[in-house]
């Protein structure tokens, strides 16, 4: 796999993680989505946002933008801002919306993004890597997906933690000091902008998008921290014991549409269930959402609702309130780490 560009001291010919490293890391840390949803919806009534197309409520994240973004990503970025900044939620307390945003209303989310996103990437950024994203279910399921985004902080983090060395990442006039998975650098997908929403009405599109980052933001949590096996593990192609630090994705069982593509989540509060109470809560509590909106986001809620099996064991209190945390330390270094970490280099 190409290295990533702008990302200072992280990946060269020498110090490159292995492919099948980098592959089990992107495409499980990717939001995927096929074309299996809703195509027909009530009639439209007035979509009560707002210049969406001003770049203030995007500048006001603090977020180190790729200058290779086309007008298109940027523009749809900035309706997505915008939209969250307009949307009156309005939250039950009951709900675990509060327990995962540490709130309630759009103003928590934004918190919740600003720990966990702090650059953007553009599809073009790497043309290898959005050629793989556009291809990754070609051929191999039967629902083609197309992933919306990928979060390739936590890859960034394991390979600076094999390296030994302080690295940093830079894009768009930020920096930041690669030192968690909290990095948060996301690569917008293939489908980001265009054909995987083509079913839904405009109106609807910035609220649906919006899911997709909240979804990515979650892969930037390292939730009850990262070995030194789970390192070896990962050079070794495995998935790593603790599937929690980056949330990592696996891959749907028979029978489901996505099956064969890792697109489910087999452990609690991953990805999916995040992007599923943020899209529960907007069909259910936005005072100032259309129906379009609402009925969208239910759409979007029940799909990714059904990428997790123990969802409703989640939901009911079973498995205890989200753990929304994260740690940037290795737990535990055995004797061989040295030894390990020339594996990773080579």
């Amino acid at each position: 796999m190409k290295h990533h560009p702008r990302c200072h001291g992280i990946i060269d010919s020498s110090k490159k993680i292995p492919l099948r490293i980098a592959l089990l890391a992107l495409l499980a840390l990717g939001a995927t989505i096929g074309g299996a949803l809703p195509a027909r919806f009530a009639a439209a009534s007035p979509a009560p946002f707002s210049n969406l197309t001003d770049e203030k409520e995007l500048r006001s994240y603090d977020l180190g933008l790729d200058p290779n973004l086309s007008s298109v990503e940027r523009k749809s970025l900035a309706e997505d801002f915008n939209v969250l900044s307009q949307m009156d939620l309005r939250p039950d307390p009951s709900e675990p919306f509060r327990y995962i945003f540490g709130g309630e209303g759009t103003a928590q989310i934004k918190k919740y993004l600003k720990r966990r996103v702090h650059f953007l990437l553009s599809v073009k950024n790497d043309p290898a890597l959005a050629k793989q994203l556009a291809d990754e279910g070609a051929g191999t399921a039967p629902t083609h997906g197309m992933t919306m985004a990928a979060n390739i902080g936590p890859l960034m983090w394991y390979q600076v933690l094999a390296s030994g060395q302080s690295q940093s990442y830079s894009l768009g006039g930020k920096t930041l000091e690669i030192n968690s998975t909290r990095i948060g650098v996301i690569q917008l997908g293939p489908g980001y902008t265009k054909v995987a929403y083509a079913p839904f009405p405009p109106e609807t599109i910035a609220v649906n998008r919006m899911g997709i980052l909240i979804h990515e933001a979650r892969h930037s949590d390292c939730t009850g921290g990262f070995t030194a096996q789970d390192l070896a593990d990962m050079s070794g192609g495995r998935r790593p014991q603790n599937p929690a630090c980056g949330h990592a994705h696996t891959k749907c069982p028979p029978g489901h549409i996505y099956a064969g593509l890792p697109a489910c989540d087999n452990h609690p509060w991953g990805a999916y269930a995040i992007e599923a109470a943020f899209h529960f809560a907007v069909a259910k509590n936005c005072a100032n959402c259309t129906q379009l909106q609402k009925q969208s986001a239910h759409a979007f809620y029940l799909d990714a609702k059904s990428r997790v099996p123990q969802f409703n064991d989640m939901m009911n209190g079973k498995m205890g309130p989200p753990n929304m945390s994260s740690s940037g330390q290795i737990t535990f270094f055995p004797p061989e780490f040295d030894q390990l970490t020339e594996i990773f280099q080579q």
